[in-house]
């Protein structure tokens, strides 16, 4: 299995801990991510389009998903 997930599907930038004179935001509050990873995502969005069995559908999606983590590192 891939262990690349391709880091969090729906980040949060957070919010501001430090604005300027001018509103501008200096700093922001970083939260961890304990979602879902953009691997699951691509899965979940391929698993739609898959016939066959639920053990099929799901070896099958997460190949899917693979192989556009990786058509996306290129």
């Amino acid at each position: 299995m891939r262990k690349d997930t391709g880091g969090p599907a729906f980040t949060h930038a957070g919010k501001p801990v430090e604005v300027d004179a001018e509103g501008k935001v200096v700093t922001w509050q970083q939260f961890s991510h304990g979602g879902m990873t953009l691997r699951d995502y691509f899965a979940a969005a391929a698993v739609a389009y898959i016939g066959g069995n639920v053990q099929e559908r799901a070896t099958f999606a997460y190949q899917v998903a693979d192989a556009m983590l990786a058509e996306r590192d290129k």
